[in-house]
C-alpha cells in the first residue's frame, strides 16, 4: 500500500492488477472502514515489468512439469483454499496475457466503482471458471456485465 498525502481525508492509492491477490481486498475492507479512507484503483501493465525482473519463471513456462512449477502450483491452490477462493489453474489458456482485461481497468479508471467490479470480474472469470480472458468476446461479456451491475 502507497499512502497519498492530501489536505482532506486520508487517501490509499493501489495499483490495479488483474492478478491482485483479492483474497487481500477482504483484509482492506476493516481498515478503511475504521479509518474513513478512500481508496483509489489505478490500472498498472505488470507483464513487461514481471517478465524482466522475473526471467526464471518466464523461462520455466517452457517446462511445465518441473518440480519447482508443481510445487508452485500446488502451493498457490493451498493458499487458495485457505483464503475461501475457488481457484481453476493452471486453466488450459495458461499462460494468457492479460492486456485486454488491463485496458478496460484503464478506461474505467475513472469510473472506480466499476473498475472495482471489472477487476474481480475479471480475476473470478480466469481464476476461478478458467475463462479465457485473452478472448476480446471474454472481456467485452465480462465489462457488459459489470456495466449492467454498476447501473442499477
Amino acid at each position: 500500500m502507497h499512502w497519498e498525502p492530501n489536505r482532506g481525508p486520508r487517501r490509499i492509492l493501489l495499483r490495479s492488477l488483474v492478478t491482485l491477490d483479492l483474497s487481500r481486498l477482504q483484509q482492506y475492507s476493516a481498515p478503511l472502514a475504521e479509518t474513513g479512507a478512500e481508496v483509489t484503483w489505478r490500472p498498472f501493465l505488470v507483464g513487461g515489468v514481471f517478465n524482466a525482473v522475473n526471467p526464471s519463471v518466464y523461462q520455466a513456462r517452457a517446462e511445465p512439469m518441473d518440480p519447482k512449477i508443481v510445487h508452485n502450483y500446488r502451493w498457490l491452490h493451498e493458499w487458495a483454499q485457505v483464503a475461501g477462493l475457488p481457484l481453476v489453474f493452471p486453466t488450459a489458456h495458461h499462460p494468457v496475457k492479460s492486456v485486454l482485461a488491463m485496458r478496460a481497468c484503464c478506461v474505467l479508471e475513472q469510473d472506480q466503482p466499476a473498475l472495482q467490479h471489472f477487476s474481480k470480474a475479471a480475476f473470478d472469470a480466469y481464476f476461478a471458471r478458467g475463462e479465457n480472458i485473452d478472448e476480446p468476446d471474454v472481456i467485452q461479456a465480462i465489462a457488459m456485465t459489470v456495466v449492467l451491475m454498476v447501473r442499477h
